[in-house]
């Protein structure tokens, strides 16, 4: 009896050993290459959120994570391909917080998280996104990460930044027309 308990002590102990090294050599048993993240949003954003909620979500749809590309549209230029080197310099980019009109979902604001300490975070000299941003009228705010956020002061930055009426330069036969798009706000 005791013969029969060490053979099955020593098969319980070589049978993993045996099948390691079959599948080594064997068929390579495939593991799941992917996993899922635990957050949706980073650190920053995440303190950021429920400031931004408080601050403009009764008005506004929040979105997170949003790619560039996704709102900002290349036109066809003739000669050249479907646009794709305009977006060369935000390849990878996305919009940390997107807000949208309730109803019509339309795109009215973009807020990105700028970090002098995250290298990942850390805006461009000469950052491509803001120009894009203010070619297509896209009012970007560019948020500093801090510690603690007042919601009255996101929401004044984001309302200033979405009630700045746009200066349009009007190209026409090669000369540039400035043209005022309201007058409300106009003392004359």
């Amino acid at each position: 009896m005791t013969w029969f308990i060490f053979a099955a002590v020593a098969a319980m102990i070589l049978l993993p050993l045996l099948l390691k090294t079959w599948s080594r050599h064997g068929a390579r048993i495939v593991r799941n290459p992917y996993h899922k993240r635990a957050h949706l949003f980073s650190a920053d954003d995440r303190a950021f959120h429920p400031v931004l909620k408080e601050a403009m979500g009764n008005d506004y749809e929040i979105f997170g994570k949003i790619p560039v590309a996704d709102i900002v549209l290349a036109k066809k230029i003739a000669g050249r391909g479907h646009g794709r080197s305009s977006f060369n310099p935000l390849a990878g980019r996305y919009f940390d917080f997107v807000l949208c009109d309730k109803k019509s979902l339309a795109v009215l604001c973009a807020i990105v998280l700028y970090d002098k300490t995250n290298p990942a975070r850390q805006a461009e000299q000469g950052d491509p996104l803001k120009r894009i941003c203010e070619a297509v009228s896209l009012p970007l705010v560019v948020i500093h990460v801090k510690a603690e956020y007042a919601a009255d002061e996101v929401r004044e930055k984001l309302r200033q930044a979405m009630t700045q009426e746009p200066f349009y330069l009007i190209e026409s036969s090669g000369r540039k027309e400035p043209r005022i798009s309201s007058l409300d706000n106009m003392d004359i």
